[in-house]
């Protein structure tokens, strides 16, 4: 091969490379978390049931441009959620909320965190689609393969989604010793309940920088 023709595949190759980029620089729409989202964790003891409020959390998520509303398509390209443990409440006083914070080994382990790896549309309704999505959840340090079942809307501009789902989870699944109080005569469940409903909107280029 001479040097002009290798000079033109180098060309051909770069171009091809930048084209690739543009695909994923371009092509993706990244999303905010809006303040009236909720997520609660639901549980129960041998006294009365209990439930775990997050204060403050963030998540960023982005929706890919060309992701069609079908079933077997991937409807978002990344989601990340992470919540402070420090900023997670029962609602029965800063004493109960030690006992949360230290379960959860806050000390060492900070945030708890679900990264997903795979969100698939399984279902379309008339202004619905229900989405599979997979990933890993990490909680006191120990993470877990999870399955979120999730229900999603999305406005016709596709500036404003929501997503709203419930989880069954164990405390035990991630090696979290279960809070007491009153010298042990109330004690918690193992069974708990995962439940969120979360409003994103697009973010617009001020809001990004």
């Amino acid at each position: 091969m001479d040097r002009s023709n290798r000079i033109s595949t180098k060309k051909i190759i770069l171009l091809y490379s930048l084209l690739l980029y543009g695909v994923y620089a371009f092509g993706q729409t990244p999303y905010t978390l809006k303040k009236e989202s909720t997520l609660v964790v639901n549980g129960s003891s041998n006294v009365s049931d209990w439930k775990l409020d997050f204060l403050e959390y963030n998540c960023t998520m982005v929706l890919a441009d060309s992701a069609r509303l079908e079933v077997g398509a991937t409807l978002i390209s990344e989601l990340i959620f992470t919540a402070p443990v420090i900023k997670m409440s029962g609602g029965r006083g800063p004493i109960m909320d030690g006992k949360i914070q230290k379960a959860l080994k806050y000390e060492q382990h900070p945030f708890v965190q679900y990264k997903s790896k795979s969100n698939v549309i399984t279902r379309v309704m008339e202004d619905k689609v229900i989405v599979e999505s997979g990933g890993t959840l990490s909680v006191a340090g120990v993470e877990k393969e999870i399955d979120l079942q999730v229900e999603g809307s999305i406005s016709e501009d596709r500036e404003t989604l929501n997503f709203s789902g419930s989880k069954a989870l164990k405390m035990s699944t991630f090696e979290v010793e279960r809070p007491t109080a009153f010298y042990g005569s109330l004690t918690t469940n193992d069974d708990i309940m995962l439940n969120f409903n979360l409003t994103f909107k697009q973010t617009t280029e001020e809001e990004g920088k």
